[in-house]
């Protein structure tokens, strides 16, 4: 199974490459709109529905991210094509899925939870693992911040890095950090990779990351 991934789109709708399931990590909406709600649900009925239904692939798999306001406050009937994980598993030809959109240390922004709880709930046996939040990666003794590092500080989450390191994702891809490290790396057993697309001054600058699982069914 060929896996895209992509996050921090904030309204831009990037041409794909063909593959089977498409992955997003959160902030979709565009800037302008995004704390609209009514006008939210229009551009997602619309151009965002119709981005989904061109897309060369099979499946559509989706964690919203902070700027998503819409899909914390409003519930969106959506396609069958899509499917949007809240603290949620989905499976798909063999291949398991979990997506979680909670951030940190941003109050007054959508999915802020400072304490990190819903990091917990990420089950075991899983292949791969959507969040928005990026992790905090300490590996023998040194932090890895090349993932979360921005602005003198880093975002990272390590209650996150915790969950992960003890539920063993086969892949966690994740954004929120526009300008980190976008080079996949595997630490434990644990494939890591930063795949937004956009950097801090909202321009596009990075590529979407291609990979391939085996599922039972594929």
């Amino acid at each position: 199974m060929k896996i895209t991934a992509i996050s921090d789109i904030h309204g831009y709708l990037p041409i794909l490459n063909k593959c089977d399931v498409v992955c997003i990590c959160g902030d979709i909406m565009p800037l302008n709109i995004q704390r609209d709600i009514k006008k939210s649900l229009k551009w997602l009925n619309t151009e965002f529905k119709e981005w989904i239904q061109e897309l060369p692939c099979k499946k559509v798999i989706m964690t919203p991210g902070n700027h998503d306001f819409v899909f914390e406050k409003s519930s969106w009937v959506h396609d069958d094509k899509l499917s949007i994980l809240i603290d949620q598993s989905y499976e798909f030809r063999g291949v398991k899925f979990y997506g979680t959109p909670w951030i940190q240390n941003l109050k007054n922004w959508a999915f802020n939870d400072d304490s990190g709880k819903a990091y917990d709930m990420i089950p075991y046996n899983i292949d791969v693992l959507l969040t928005h939040m990026p992790p905090k990666i300490n590996d023998y003794g040194r932090v890895m911040d090349w993932y979360a590092f921005n602005y003198l500080n880093d975002f990272g989450s390590e209650k996150l890095t915790e969950n992960v390191k003890l539920k063993t994702p086969k892949y966690h891809i994740f954004g929120h950090v526009h300008t980190g490290d976008h080079q996949a790396r595997q630490i434990g057993d644990t494939i890591y990779c930063n795949v937004s697309l956009k950097d801090e001054d909202y321009g596009i600058r990075y590529r979407q990351f291609e990979f391939e699982l085996t599922g039972e069914d594929h």
